[in-house]
């Protein structure tokens, strides 16, 4: 999966990062989406537990690329990550993923 990052050098710009997105289980706070550079890192660059996601949908590009937009919230805001996947039943396993485990809170 890939996720998009804007470039704080100037004028904001949008460049697409490679990251491994894991989708931990247990209990409460410890229910998280971890994002990190490679699957064996032993720390991610970032998370969102699933208590503060509020919604997942598809989108397509216009250039036919499946992506999926994940709303979060961090600290007094609502914020959009989106992912894009390399084909769409891979974002579609992953929607269905993501809000199985937010209707479970």
């Amino acid at each position: 999966m890939y996720c998009t990052e804007v470039s704080h050098r100037g004028t904001p710009e949008w460049r697409w990062q490679t990251y491994f997105f894991i989708l931990k289980s247990g209990v409460g706070e410890a229910r998280r989406l971890i994002w990190c550079l490679h699957p064996n890192d032993e720390f991610g660059v970032g998370e969102v537990p699933l208590t503060r996601l509020h919604s997942v949908q598809a989108l397509d590009t216009p250039e036919g690329e499946a992506c999926l937009i994940i709303d979060a919230e961090a600290a007094d805001e609502v914020v959009a990550l989106t992912l894009r996947a390399p084909h769409a039943q891979l974002r579609e396993d992953w929607i269905v993923s993501l809000r199985t485990m937010i209707a479970g809170r």
